[in-house]
């Protein structure tokens, strides 16, 4: 298995996002494939990391649910997500309201 870390806004543009994120699972898969490993199942995966900034932050819930139907669209092999429910914020306000894991099998 690969993993990527890809930390963004979700205020943002949706194909904009959509390419990057696919951009992150793809690099993980690539470098599964460069692997010399021998195994019978390998992914890439990617660690989404999405924040919010405070002056969008009364539109969370929208942008929230958006950002989960644009990774539900992507129809690759593994989707997670872990919605906190006690939202993080850093010390410059911005929130953090999840996590999410896309994947795809390497053939």
């Amino acid at each position: 298995m690969e993993a990527k870390y890809y930390r963004f806004s979700l205020f943002s543009n949706d194909s904009k996002l959509k390419k990057r994120i696919i951009n992150n699972v793809k690099l993980a898969v690539d470098d599964t494939k460069n692997s010399k490993e021998e195994t019978s199942i390998m992914m890439g995966i990617a660690f989404l990391v999405p924040y919010i900034p405070p002056i969008v932050q009364d539109n969370e819930e929208k942008m929230l649910t958006d950002f989960i139907r644009l990774l539900k669209g992507m129809k690759k092999n593994l989707l997670a997500v872990y919605i906190n429910p006690h939202v993080m914020k850093d010390e410059d306000g911005y929130s953090y309201p999840c996590i999410a894991i896309l994947g795809d099998v390497v053939s």
